[in-house]
């Protein structure tokens, strides 16, 4: 098929506001309840654990499944946005998410968790993470940072609510009920987020309308068209990066570090119990760490949108990165060997802010790759 020439009048300047805030509440819906599930993990998953007697081994590697499955789909998230829209994309994400805690509901085992919450909700939340970064990338140009730190900030204030939300209906529930409840608000969220992703018209939408054209000249019937939609994916993938050894790295790092810390913050409520903490202390606890982060998403946001960072980009914002990375598992470390409440509540502000900056540095590195 012969490729379209792409003139640079064709594709519009990001508006840098407008609809595009409409777009980081949009993330929210979509993000917020889902991702809450990491530091309440074991609020709503600890019942169906203990009806098996899980061992914490299988306990930690649903978690850690779940960041695989997260890391591994992003690379196909853009060129299936490419080949669809942004907003076709988010309503699948959100389609795994719904079905992969519907799933979860009525597990019986740790394999039926890792199909429903690893498998199911770690694509789906990989989808929708990456997605959004990418249609943000398309609204925002010099505040992009500040529009992805602000939904982050939306997205920790949720953290205020869904610990007690679980709670509360764990207490008149069972956790069956309780699981679909959350699945049922997870659906009306979510869905409403992605029907709000507006494809911003660009030349990429143009290319792909006269693509499907030409597509359904050449193809007679479903399976071609099926063929043509996949080859499409696979051949707008940038395989080149795989070659990039930097690349590699940062990425490689970038998951394992996610991943350790998703497990340890998850933890974080069985550890302070096995120190014993009053209960009263391990919901200051956790509120500490939603209200560190609501702050350090925006504040990160604002800081890498600073002119003077932008035009010595990307190198300083790889050190910032790497930097934060050190300093995140130097925390993460002394989190773990902690056994004040106080101590844990400072630890747990400082990580917050290590987090916020190395998230948005991250998507910053991505960007240019």
């Amino acid at each position: 098929m012969e490729k379209q020439n792409v003139r640079k009048s064709d594709v519009p300047e990001p508006p840098d506001g407008g609809y595009g805030w409409v777009i980081v509440f949009a993330r929210f819906l979509q993000f917020g309840v889902m991702v809450q599930l990491i530091p309440s993990y074991q609020i709503i998953f600890g019942p169906k654990f203990d009806q098996w007697d899980a061992s914490p081994t299988e306990r930690s590697s649903v978690l850690a499944v779940f960041m695989t499955c997260m890391t591994l789909i992003s690379v196909f998230v853009g060129p299936l946005g490419q080949a669809s829209s942004e907003r076709v994309v988010a309503f699948i994400g959100s389609s795994l998410q719904v079905l992969g805690l519907v799933t979860c509901a009525f597990a019986t085992s740790t394999p039926h968790l890792i199909l429903g919450f690893s498998v199911l909700c770690g694509l789906g939340t990989g989808v929708i993470s990456i997605n959004s970064v990418f249609i943000l990338n398309k609204y925002f140009r010099t505040k992009v940072s500040l529009a992805i730190g602000l939904s982050g900030a939306l997205v920790s204030v949720s953290g205020l609510v869904v610990p007690q939300l679980l709670r509360q209906l764990l207490e008149v529930l069972e956790i069956e009920r309780v699981i679909l409840v959350y699945s049922a608000i997870t659906a009306v969220l979510a869905f409403t987020g992605s029907a709000l992703f507006k494809p911003i018209q660009s030349y990429a939408v143009i290319s792909q309308q006269h693509e499907q054209e030409n597509v359904k000249k050449d193809c007679n019937h479903y399976f071609g068209v099926t063929r043509k939609f996949f080859v499409k994916i696979f051949t707008e993938i940038e395989w080149s990066l795989m070659k990039s050894p930097y690349f590699l790295f940062v990425t490689s790092a970038n998951s394992i570090l996610m991943t350790v810390f998703m497990v340890e913050i998850s933890e974080i409520a069985q550890v302070a119990r096995a120190r014993s903490f009053s209960a009263a202390s391990i919901a200051n606890i956790v509120t500490a760490l939603c209200s560190a982060d609501v702050f350090t998403r925006f504040f990160s946001g604002w800081m890498m949108d600073l002119g003077a960072v932008r035009r010595v980009f990307p190198r300083p914002v790889t050190a910032l990165y790497m930097i934060n990375s050190l300093v995140m598992a130097i925390l993460m470390l002394g989190l773990a060997l902690a056994q004040s409440v106080e101590e844990v509540m400072v630890l747990v502000c400082l990580i917050s802010f290590a987090n916020s900056n190395t998230t948005i540095s991250y998507t910053q590195i991505l960007r240019y790759s």
